[in-house]
């Protein structure tokens, strides 16, 4: 018995990620697991957004912790209201003037042509009101988390500093010394990555949106058209083109129709604007800027995007870049021999 006992204690390491690794891909584990840590997932993105507005708040402009974090939330949550504002009234105007061409497409049908199909179609109507009730739970469930994260977020920024020092704080008072300083090199290079591009990402967002915006008013007056809404598309633009992939796709889709609605000049220039500014950015403003930032040449950025986009992946076409700007940085880091002088100094206050 105590053989027994002394193998077991000698090889539970291997039996736990045996047992971890069958759960993990025969029991559906990593679907439970992410969706155990959803919320726990949430709080961390949005500790890691806000925190550098916090810190900015509290370091540089020496205002207190406390009153940091609610300026800092009085801030977001301002500019979600402030973007419901612009956006509601396009929305709104959007869908009266949809409503107000179905009176014309009505008259040119007779009741019962007009009933007929609507009738057949009873069922899968049915059922995609059954999809959208489903589909808005969902959303609600999403909303509730997501307020659920910012408790969270508010409460660890409250405490810590960054993630990183708290990181630094767990992994020096568990780890040896000289694993905990290398985990944490790892974690500092993973970390600058992701927040370059991240900043890039949303500075390129930006400059296409001012782009359509400002592009848009030059149109309807030189053509003296009628595009609508130019804020409302500089906004869609913005928010598209944070998804890789199809994003740019879905927005120009989106505002083709809501200029179509308008009439088909406004649709074809619309469009022709949308495209030249993608492939403006496609493939002069994204290889210079992102590779800027994650220190990649722009061949590499522009190689890493399209070797991405051909596997057709949205996750792997999202950090494609930063994952290669930090497999570039750890192996040179493992070169020089994972140094722990380039640990940020706060960090460093936690070393033993």
């Amino acid at each position: 018995m105590k053989s027994f006992f002394s193998s077991f204690s000698r090889y539970w390491p291997v039996f736990v990620l045996l047992t971890g690794l069958y759960i993990l891909f025969e029991k559906n584990g990593l679907t439970l697991i992410i969706t155990c840590l959803r919320p726990l997932l949430a709080a961390v993105a949005c500790i890691y957004l806000l925190e550098p507005v916090v810190n900015f708040l509290s370091d540089t402009l020496r205002l207190p912790r406390l009153l940091s974090l609610l300026l800092t939330y009085l801030g977001f949550f301002g500019f979600l209201v402030l973007l419901l504002l612009f956006l509601i009234p396009d929305l709104l105007q959007a869908l009266s003037d949809v409503l107000s061409s179905l009176p014309s497409l009505y008259a040119e049908l007779s009741l019962r042509t007009y009933l007929q199909p609507f009738l057949e179609k009873l069922p899968e109507f049915l059922g995609g009101l059954l999809d959208l009730l489903t589909s808005l739970s969902s959303l609600l469930s999403g909303l509730g988390s997501f307020l659920v994260a910012l408790i969270m977020s508010f409460y660890f920024l409250l405490t810590h500093h960054s993630l990183g020092e708290a990181a630094a704080a767990s992994l020096y008072s568990l780890l040896p010394l000289a694993a905990a300083e290398r985990l944490l090199l790892i974690l500092n290079l993973l970390d600058h990555a992701f927040r370059s591009f991240v900043s890039s990402k949303l500075l390129l967002s930006l400059i296409q949106a001012a782009a359509i915006f400002f592009s848009t008013i030059a149109a309807n007056l030189l053509f003296r058209l009628s595009i609508p809404s130019p804020l409302f598309m500089g906004l869609l633009t913005f928010l598209a083109n944070l998804i890789p992939l199809i994003g740019p796709i879905l927005g120009t889709l989106l505002c083709s129709f809501l200029a179509l609605l308008y009439g088909i000049p406004e649709m074809i220039v619309t469009s022709c604007l949308l495209l030249l500014w993608q492939q403006i950015d496609n493939l002069l403003l994204s290889p210079h800027f992102l590779g800027t930032s994650s220190g990649l040449s722009p061949f590499w950025v522009l190689a890493v995007i399209t070797a991405a986009a051909s596997l057709g992946s949205l996750w792997l076409l999202l950090i494609a870049v930063p994952l290669t700007a930090f497999a570039q940085s750890l192996f040179r880091a493992w070169r020089e021999g994972f140094s722990a002088r380039s640990l940020p100094p706060k960090w460093l206050r936690y070393r033993p």
